[in-house]
């Protein structure tokens, strides 16, 4: 099993975070309201946003389950950078922005939760792996996101709930994932296909692997600068992807992109 070690969840806000531009800063402590550890919630922003979540718990019911079991926190911030949100696994919680439609919020919220999933099941890199290594398994951890994030959308929509889809399907970043699975759904009717359609696009973009490759590594490499520890070599384990690469109901869907190299 792949686990963080404690240095390693405190430079999570990088590689998990679903951003405009990689590299995000955490939000000020102070300026959270989260729905169990505390602040004013003074225009019902955080209410809201838990009503939003409600149908997609009610057609994925495991999700549900999963926040009520690691007891994870939802928090809103006015104060965060250069992200829209994020999951953090030393505190527990996922932050997101609290002046974004609501449509978009509970569509983050998606998405972090996936990388909520990722991390239960064992799925994270360690600093064990080469930093080459290591930045290609982020980067299957994002691209996985996204695609189970637009499968959870399209679910939604085809039950006559289509604003989480178009919140998607107009991220500025995430549109051409969202073009892809609806290109392949429209061809084969197959949402598996259509999620490894999406998986794979996400590799599509130079803007993409570039970005998180240098995130991912940059953060690599201020951990062995705190640490001072040796370099490791590792590759990913065998069934990395087999055990990443799982749809809702627990059938594996195909990682087209899994082996790609995303070195600039």
């Amino acid at each position: 099993m792949i686990r963080f070690t404690p240095l390693q969840r405190r430079t999570l806000l990088a590689s998990l975070a679903l951003v405009g531009l990689v590299g995000a800063a955490a939000a000020q402590q102070g300026g959270l309201v989260c729905r169990n550890s505390g602040g004013t919630d003074d225009n019902g922003t955080l209410a809201a946003l838990i009503d939003g979540i409600e149908p997609v718990f009610q057609a994925f019911p495991d999700l549900r389950e999963l926040i009520a079991r690691e007891a994870t926190d939802i928090c809103l911030s006015a104060s965060l950078y250069d992200a829209r949100g994020y999951f953090s696994p030393e505190d527990n919680r996922i932050v997101l922005q609290i002046d974004l439609p609501q449509p978009t919020q509970v569509a983050i919220l998606i998405h972090e939760l996936r990388h909520l999933q990722q991390y239960t099941t064992g799925s994270c890199p360690t600093d064990s792996l080469a930093m080459s290594e290591s930045a290609r398994a982020t980067l299957a951890l994002e691209a996985d996101a996204s695609a189970i994030s637009l499968f959870i959308a399209n679910t939604l929509k085809d039950a006559g709930q289509p604003d989480i889809w178009q919140a998607l399907s107009h991220w500025p970043t995430h549109r051409d994932i969202a073009a892809a699975f609806a290109a392949e759904l429209g061809a084969s009717a197959d949402s598996r296909r259509a999620t490894t359609a999406a998986f794979a696009q996400w590799y599509a973009s130079e803007w993409r692997r570039d970005n998180y490759y240098r995130a991912s590594c940059s953060s690599y490499l201020d951990r062995q600068d705190t640490t001072k520890a040796l370099p490791q070599y590792d590759k990913i384990p065998p069934g990395f992807y087999k055990r990443l690469c799982i749809m809702p109901d627990g059938s594996p869907y195909d990682c087209l992109a899994g082996d790609l190299d995303p070195r600039p």
